[in-house]
């Protein structure tokens, strides 16, 4: 069983705000938290271009996230590297609803 620590929780928490501060793309992509992951969240969303989960995890020293797209049978359809924090939610429009 994976033990998640604050740090995670905290992280979870930074990508989740940072979702919740966009309302209305967050409420476009059918958005419906999973889990917090290690160093990230999981989550799923029902938009135009991908309904499924995604995975948002930060690395590179808390600056720079990575995205997984996934698809059925959770795999990982595709993946987004360093992505910075002011660029995240408008990322993952690219990929979810645009």
């Amino acid at each position: 069983m994976i033990k998640y620590n604050d740090n995670d929780n905290a992280v979870a928490y930074l990508i989740l705000k940072t979702i919740e501060d966009n309302p209305v793309k967050m409420f476009s992509w059918g958005f419906s938290v999973e889990r917090v992951v290690e160093n990230g969240l999981l989550f799923s969303v029902h938009g135009l271009k991908h309904k499924g989960k995604v995975k948002v995890i930060c690395n590179k020293n808390y600056v720079l996230f990575n995205i997984q797209i996934i698809g059925k049978n959770n795999i990982v359809k595709y993946s987004i590297e360093d992505v910075s924090l002011n660029r995240l939610v408008e990322e993952l429009d690219l990929h979810i609803e645009r």
